[in-house]
């Protein structure tokens, strides 16, 4: 099963997706590089970047992530030495996404060996506009802030979080982190990122098991995500909740 979730006024800000691996890719030369980039030219037509990194010590030395952008420099992925990361700042719905990743990942691994993957991370990270004339924080969200009366609480200040699920048994754990931003003219600003962790995996990057895993992943974020929001707010900002 697939699903589709999105709001007609948009919150999403970015979207990432963490795969670590059980290895280390073995050392790229300019003329994998320079394959890697001829075969995902239609996803990512810029030029790959290398990200350099400080001198660690006396010997040890290195470059970082190899990071590879869309036309517009919203979206892309960062290939490094045990684990690659897909960054989505441009998110239309998960079914094409997932569709790049597979891609993605099937590309590199006919020109490189990629090891097992061994865990896999994904993080979403809504911005949320609330005037604040009359706000009132039960109406908009559903985890309750019970303070004592004399309290006088502006919301604009606000940390906390909260682990909604955790199997010790699939390895897995959905994390929400709230908390407000400066505020701007009459309006609150709120951030809500959602995280889900599924770590001691071993899955090969060509297997069935893989967008069966992502796709779990996936259903599993945005059912914490939007039970975060009461039913009021979801229809205020035209939830579009599709299975299929």
């Amino acid at each position: 099963m697939k699903r589709i979730v999105r709001f007609v006024d948009k919150t999403l800000n970015y979207f990432k997706v963490e795969i670590n691996l059980t290895g280390s890719i073995e050392d790229l030369n300019i003329t994998d590089l320079s394959e890697i980039s001829k075969k995902l030219k239609e996803i990512y037509p810029n030029s790959p970047k290398i990200m350099l990194v400080p001198r660690q010590g006396e010997i040890n030395f290195g470059l970082g992530p190899i990071r590879f952008l869309d036309k517009d420099n919203k979206n892309g992925f960062e290939l490094g030495k045990d684990f690659l990361v897909f960054g989505f700042s441009n998110y239309d719905v998960w079914q094409r996404e997932i569709e790049r990743i597979l891609k993605t990942l099937r590309i590199l691994n006919k020109i490189i060996k990629i090891p097992a993957i061994s865990g896999i991370n994904l993080i979403y990270v809504d911005l949320f506009s609330i005037q604040k004339e009359g706000f009132n924080f039960k109406k908009y969200f559903t985890v309750s802030i019970e303070t004592p009366d004399n309290w006088d609480i502006k919301y604009n200040d606000i940390t906390f979080g909260i682990k909604a699920f955790e199997s010790m048994e699939d390895h897995q754990k959905i994390i929400l982190r709230f908390k407000s931003l400066p505020e701007r003219d009459e309006f609150y600003k709120f951030q809500i990122e959602s995280i889900f962790i599924n770590g001691n995996l071993d899955i090969n990057i060509n297997s069935d098991e893989l967008e069966m895993k992502l796709n779990n992943a996936h259903n599993m974020i945005v059912t914490y995500f939007i039970e975060f929001l009461t039913e009021d707010y979801k229809e205020e900002l035209g939830l579009l909740d599709e299975e299929f």
